[in-house]
C-alpha cells in the first residue's frame, strides 16, 4: 500500500541543505564584515577590497555548496535509518543545517585565530597554505558532526516518505560529484601558490585568491558532462560511488587545467601585439575549447561510473 504522505525522501534533506546554505552565507557575511571593518576608513581600503574580495566571495560560494552537499547526504542517511521519524518535527531541518553551518564557522574561526596568534611561523605564504588546507578539512569535519547532531534532535513520528524519482537521485549524484571535485581542486590550487612562493615569487601567491571561483567553474563544467551520463539510468546508485568518481577524476582534472593554463599563456604571448578584439576572440575560443574538454572529461567519468555500477549490479 503506497504511503499517504505527499513528501518524498528528498523533502527533509533538501530543506536541511537550504538551511545550511543560508547559515553558511550568513556566517560568510559576518566574516567579511569583521575583515573589512578592520580597514574601514583606511586609505588602503581599495587595495584591500581588490585583494580580498574575490577570495572571500569564492570561499563563501564554495563553502555554501560543500555545506549543502554534506548536510544533504548526512540527512538522507539519517532518514534512511528512521524514515518515519526524522524530518516530521518542526525545526528539524533548520537545526540540521544551522548547527552544521554555524558550528563549522565558529570552530574554524576560533582555531585559525589561535593558530596565527600563537604560531608566528604560520604568517608566511607556506603557513597560509598549510593553515588553509587544515581549516578546510576542519570545516568539513565539524560540519559533519553538527549535521549528525542536528538530525538526531527534534524527532517526531510520522508517515514514511515516498522514494524520490531516479532523475532526482541522478542530479543529486552529479551535484555531489561536482562539489567534491571543486573542493579538491580548491585544496590543491589554493595551496600550491603558497608552497611555490619562494620559487616563483609573490605574483603567483596573489593568484590564490581566485582559486575558489576557478574551482567552482571547473567543477560545475565537469559535473555537467558527468550528469549527462549519470542521468542515463533508472537505478538508484549509491552516492559513495559518485564521491569516489570525483576523487579519481581530480588528478586528471588538475592536469587538464594546467594544460589549459599553459595554452592560454602561450596564446597570450604569441598574440601580445594584437589588438583587443583579436585577443578577446582568442580568449573566447580558448574558453570554449576548455569547456568542451572539461565536459568531455566529466562524460568519461560518468561512463566509467555507469560501467562499474552495471558490473557490480
Amino acid at each position: 500500500m503506497p504511503p499517504s504522505s505527499p513528501r518524498d525522501t528528498f523533502t527533509f534533506p533538501l530543506a536541511a541543505a537550504l538551511w545550511a546554505v543560508a547559515g553558511s552565507l550568513a556566517a560568510s557575511l559576518v566574516n567579511a564584515g569583521i575583515t573589512f571593518g578592520r580597514y574601514m576608513g583606511d586609505s588602503a581600503m581599495p587595495d584591500v577590497l581588490r585583494d580580498l574580495l574575490p577570495g572571500l566571495v569564492g570561499q563563501s560560494l564554495l563553502g555554501a555548496a560543500l555545506m549543502a552537499v554534506l548536510v544533504f547526504v548526512i540527512a538522507t542517511r539519517r532518514q534512511l535509518r528512521a524514515p518515519d521519524r526524522v524530518g516530521h518535527a518542526h525545526g528539524a531541518a533548520a537545526a540540521t543545517g544551522l548547527l552544521a553551518a554555524f558550528g563549522a564557522w565558529a570552530a574554524v574561526s576560533l582555531v585559525s585565530a589561535l593558530a596565527y596568534s600563537f604560531i608566528p611561523a604560520l604568517q608566511s605564504p607556506i603557513g597560509f597554505a598549510v593553515v588553509g588546507v587544515a581549516m578546510s578539512l576542519l570545516h568539513v569535519a565539524v560540519a559533519a558532526l553538527g549535521a549528525s547532531v542536528g538530525t538526531a534532535v527534534l524527532l517526531k513520528p510520522g508517515t514514511a516518505p515516498m522514494p524520490a524519482k531516479p532523475s532526482r537521485q541522478a542530479w543529486a549524484g552529479a551535484a555531489i560529484f561536482g562539489t567534491l571535485l571543486a573542493f579538491g581542486i580548491d585544496l590543491v590550487s589554493g595551496a600550491l601558490p603558497g608552497l611555490l612562493h619562494d620559487t616563483l615569487g609573490s605574483s603567483v601567491f596573489a593568484t590564490a585568491q581566485w582559486s575558489p571561483l576557478l574551482a567552482l567553474l571547473v567543477g560545475a563544467n565537469v559535473a555537467l558532462g558527468y550528469a549527462w551520463r549519470r542521468l542515463r539510468t533508472d537505478a538508484a546508485l549509491a552516492w559513495s560511488g559518485d564521491a569516489w568518481a570525483a576523487l579519481a577524476a581530480l588528478p586528471i582534472t588538475l592536469a587538464l587545467g594546467a594544460g589549459v593554463g599553459v595554452l592560454a599563456v602561450a596564446i597570450a604571448y604569441l598574440m601580445g601585439d594584437s589588438g583587443l578584439p583579436v585577443l578577446m576572440v582568442a580568449g573566447v575560443v580558448t574558453l570554449v575549447v576548455a569547456s568542451i574538454a572539461f565536459g568531455g572529461l566529466g562524460a568519461l567519468a560518468g561512463m566509467v561510473r555507469m560501467r562499474l555500477a552495471e558490473r557490480q549490479g
